[in-house]
């Protein structure tokens, strides 16, 4: 008996840094253990995470479609021959995507299993007519209850009816977690019997398994209480502002370390500003951090994300401090598995919270935080993989 053939559709993947990237590279490796056959029908950037390029090479299964170079030529021929061209395609061009990477499945040897992610919404838009076409099962996998079909603004403009249709037609539906699925499909039951709840990103695990065991890591021996916070605000919906005033109200030996997105309008003297890390880069800062800072959105529209990082910052086996509304994800995983919450409308708590953590360093007693092992459990990857393949 042969094994399964797999497709997998995703506009993102590694060398480019982005958490579907990572998610894609650590199912697709996972699969390939377990013995599946892949093709991975992806774009081809030219930007590219350097400490990713590694991997990506030693990968023959991706199958690029795009380059971004040759599209933006093309996009300025089309502009020059006409101005209408504009309303269509735009920067990202993800239409043209669609149209080539269908073309591009159709070459490829009839596949058992399609498997689409989003974000964006493209590639379920590659997978919707290939599944009729091959009569093949259907996976898609959505991760953000807000995403966008890229800047085509004809998908944007059809998008609740296209996804209705992806519900329909798909065998199985993925999300992340159950608050995505509740605000994403807003359907009838007879749908919900197609939804399964999968956590994404099963990569950083094995990427800090390795990191955890080397021994030239030089870590922070000084009495500080490093604190570190990895990824952007996302403009005004992850502020920073509760922890900064804390710590500056506790007034003690901190040092807040931020690596990505810069905020000009704080400059207190315990913050760090650290320019954006390549993937691999940052794994290895989080280790060295006594406490690594999750700032979730002040809002209610907070309860519908899986945050990404909190993956990354699971497997790097440091206590976490999160900033979250209650009845978020990140709220009920922090208070169910370990770890700290403080509220973004609690001042004094916070500032109690942050003062404890540092006599807790100070006292050897803040791997009392680390987030349990019944939890760590729960997302290890090979249990996660376990449930992909039951939908196989």
């Amino acid at each position: 008996m042969r094994n399964k053939r797999i497709l997998i559709i995703s506009y993102y993947s590694i060398p480019f840094n982005t958490p579907r990237s990572i998610q894609l590279f650590g199912l697709s490796k996972a699969l390939e253990e377990e013995g599946y056959e892949l093709e991975i029908v992806t774009a081809n950037f030219r930007k590219y995470d350097k400490s990713l390029k590694y991997y990506a090479d030693k990968i023959q299964y991706f199958i690029r479609v795009c380059d971004f170079h040759e599209i933006i030529i093309l996009k300025k021929i089309l502009n020059k021959i006409n101005r209408v061209m504009q309303k269509i395609i735009y920067y990202d061009n993800s239409i043209i995507w669609i149209v080539f990477s269908f073309i591009r499945c159709l070459f490829i040897k009839k596949p058992d299993i399609i498997i689409s992610f989003s974000y964006p919404f493209d590639s379920h838009l590659v997978a919707l007519p290939l599944k009729y076409i091959w009569k093949a099962r259907w996976v898609s996998f959505f991760s953000d209850p807000y995403v966008q079909g890229g800047d085509h603004a004809c998908i944007n403009a059809n998008l609740p009816l296209l996804r209705k249709k992806v519900y329909e037609i798909s065998d199985k539906i993925i999300f992340p977690c159950y608050q995505t699925a509740v605000k994403d499909l807003k359907i009838t039951n007879t749908l919900w019997d197609k939804v399964h709840i999968i956590p994404h990103n099963i990569a950083a695990n094995s990427f800090n398994l390795k990191l955890n065991n080397d021994k030239t890591i030089k870590f922070n021996q000084d009495n500080y209480l490093h604190i570190g916070h990895f990824g952007s605000f996302y403009s005004s919906y992850r502020s920073p502002e509760q922890i900064i005033f804390a710590i500056r109200k506790a007034n003690l030996p901190i040092k807040l370390h931020f690596y990505g997105e810069r905020l000009t309008q704080f400059n207190d003297d315990f913050i760090v500003w650290n320019n954006p890390l390549d993937y691999i880069d940052s794994l290895y800062e989080m280790i060295k951090m006594d406490v690594l800072l999750l700032i979730d959105m002040n809002s209610s529209n907070a309860a519908n994300y899986f945050p990404s990082k909190i993956m990354d910052y699971l497997w790097a086996r440091k206590p976490i401090l999160s900033q979250c509304v209650e009845g978020s994800f990140a709220y009920d995983f922090i208070k169910n598995g370990g770890g700290v919450i403080i509220s973004p409308n609690d001042e004094i708590t916070a500032i109690k919270t942050i003062s404890q953590l540092y006599y807790d360093k100070l006292n050897g007693k803040i791997s009392n935080f680390r987030t349990s092992s019944e939890l760590l459990k729960e997302y290890e990857p090979y249990a996660i993989i376990k449930n992909y393949i039951s939908l196989f």
